[in-house]
């Protein structure tokens, strides 16, 4: 089992390598505090958390940067699919505080999912990824290459001359 109380339980501890296997750089730190490069004596900082906004602890320990991240304005909107995480309602429910709400959408939602991949399955439809393409790696496993299409798509803005599977 693990134990929470552990002082290395915030540690982080990693390194780069060059193309032959060499460690060109050691990465250590803990994730609440500070992480650095190089070693223990002579060890840059390269990052450490910014100062925490006002009342951060009703908004899940977010930092200002992670509460942004949602945030969802009329003109960057107009140049999003459909299918973008910021349209999600069970989010926007939670963001507001109604969290009874949010967890009934999200249900909602969960079983909306469920539904249309048993419709799917059961009229062989197969979905393919628009911005991924499967691809066989050289150990013969698969694994998804993104297209770079989303910005072309993105562009003027182009989903409004693309159809979406409704999915909020």
């Amino acid at each position: 089992g693990s134990n929470n109380t552990s002082p290395k339980r915030y540690e982080i501890l990693g390194s780069i390598n060059s193309s032959d296997g060499k460690v060109a750089h050691n990465l250590f730190g803990k994730w609440n505090e500070a992480f650095f490069c190089g070693h223990a004596t002579s060890a840059k900082c390269i990052w450490r958390p910014g100062t925490m906004p006002e009342n951060y602890e009703l908004y899940y320990g977010f930092t200002r940067f992670a509460m942004e991240l949602n945030e969802l304005d009329p003109d960057t909107a107009k140049f999003l699919p459909p299918t973008d995480t910021r349209f999600r309602p069970d989010q926007r429910l939670l963001e507001e505080g109604k969290v009874a709400e949010a967890e009934a959408e999200k249900h909602r939602l969960e079983n909306s999912q469920r539904d249309r991949r048993r419709n799917l399955e059961a009229s062989g439809v197969e979905l393919k990824p628009l911005w991924f393409k499967k691809v066989e790696t050289s150990d013969k496993s698969e694994t998804y290459e993104y297209t770079n299409k989303y910005w072309e798509a993105r562009k003027d803005p182009g989903f409004g001359r693309m159809s979406f599977m409704q999915i909020y």
